[in-house]
């Protein structure tokens, strides 16, 4: 018995972070130019008790890896990977996930 499932083409998929993307600029039309993007949607801020949109656009592309840069109008953006704020981070190693008692294994860390 095989312990590998093929995972389809319709369910790869990776998310990146384009920075400094205008407030006027809406999702669709971040769909539209992203190659490969199908979805966008506005990172939010809590500012003095209210939720308000930022100039960051979290766009998840349909293939395996990011793209480095996005052309919106007649601007390039560069696309950073998205990694959510609930991952747990070591602050020792800046490894994610990482259990404590592997770090304390490694000398000089602890």
């Amino acid at each position: 018995m095989s312990c590998y499932h093929r995972i389809p083409k319709s369910e790869i998929q990776c998310k990146g972070v384009i920075s400094g993307v205008p407030l006027d600029v809406g999702e669709d039309e971040i769909v539209a130019c992203c190659d490969g993007g199908f979805e966008a949607k506005r990172l939010k801020s809590r500012r003095s008790g209210k939720l308000e949109d930022t100039m960051s656009v979290c766009v998840t592309f349909g293939q395996k890896y990011l793209p480095g840069e996005v052309k919106l109008g007649f601007q390039m953006f560069e696309v950073r990977p998205y990694v959510p704020y609930g991952v747990l981070r070591c602050l020792n190693v800046k490894g994610l996930a990482i259990l404590l008692i592997s770090v304390r294994d490694q000398p000089g860390v602890l």
